[in-house]
């Protein structure tokens, strides 16, 4: 089996890495998660990340790879961090507290968010590729963090479906048809009121 933080140095490597490695690092990862939680739970925590910013190293460099070029790579390395939730925030391990954790993967997405309507304007087709590759992960990533059996999401909820549903006229059809995802997995609960009486085109 592969070194552990060798597939960390992989999912890192600059934009030149192939597609292949990068996509064959991610789910490499999501299955030692499945396969191994204890392992891979002290892994991601033995890190200073994790000790002193309340998150592990997987979390934080995971990043860059939600937002490779390829789709392919971006859906994948949202279940791989689906996953590393997942053991994160495993109910057993009550002394560790996650708040840190995910409030570091929530900035990101509320991060991208922002930035993307600050930069609607005047963008070259590059940038708007790379943010275009935001928005769809950042998607990507709010479907992992509603799927967690916490109440993280709760009093965040309302600013996380305005930003979503924001998205819902985006040019792309990959970003509107991850928005109508969210709406028919996650959103319509009978927990939450907030998706009303839109029009939202799926193509």
């Amino acid at each position: 089996m592969l070194q552990f933080h060798v597939l960390l140095i992989s999912l890192v490597a600059d934009q030149m890495l192939m597609i292949f490695a990068r996509l064959a690092a991610v789910l490499t990862v999501k299955e030692l998660a499945q396969n191994a939680p204890a392992a891979f739970y002290s892994k991601t925590n033995q890190s200073e990340i994790g000790q002193e910013g309340g998150t592990s190293e997987f979390i934080a460099q995971i990043f860059p790879v939600l937002t490779d070029p390829q789709p392919i790579v971006r859906v994948c390395a949202a279940d791989a961090l689906a996953e590393c939730l997942k053991v994160i925030v495993d109910p057993s391990r009550k002394h560790h507290s996650t708040t840190r954790t995910l409030c570091k993967v929530y900035s990101f997405i509320m991060k991208v968010f922002n930035d993307g309507d600050k930069g609607r304007r005047g963008q070259r087709n590059v940038e708007k590729a790379e943010v275009e590759a935001k928005q769809h992960a950042a998607l990507l990533v709010i479907g992992d963090l509603l799927d967690l059996p916490l109440d993280f999401m709760l009093p965040r909820f309302d600013e996380v479906c305005r930003a979503t549903l924001g998205l819902r006229n985006h040019s792309k059809a990959l970003i509107r048809l991850e928005v109508v995802r969210l709406i028919v997995s996650s959103f319509v609960d009978a927990s939450f009121s907030c998706v009303t009486n839109f029009d939202i085109p799926i193509c």
